[in-house]
C-alpha cells in the first residue's frame, strides 16, 4: 500500500487553512473552516459505525425453512 497517498489529501486540506492565514485573516471563510474540521472529525466517528455493520454482511449464512 502506497502510504504517501493516504497522507497527501489530508495535508493538502490543512494546508489550505494555513495559506488563508498567511495571506490574512479575512481571506479565510469561517464556513470553510467549520466544514473542513467537522469532515476531519466525524469521518473516524462514521467509519467506526459503518465498518462493524460492512464486516458483518457478509458473514451471514441463508437458513432455508425447513
Amino acid at each position: 500500500m502506497d502510504f504517501e497517498q493516504i497522507a497527501f489529501p489530508p495535508a493538502v486540506i490543512g494546508g489550505v487553512p494555513g495559506i488563508g492565514l498567511v495571506k490574512g485573516v479575512n481571506t479565510v471563510s469561517l464556513k470553510t473552516l467549520q466544514g473542513i474540521f467537522m469532515a476531519w472529525f466525524l469521518t473516524p466517528v462514521v467509519a467506526c459505525f459503518f465498518s462493524p455493520a460492512i464486516n458483518f454482511i457478509p458473514h451471514l449464512k441463508y437458513i432455508p425453512p425447513q
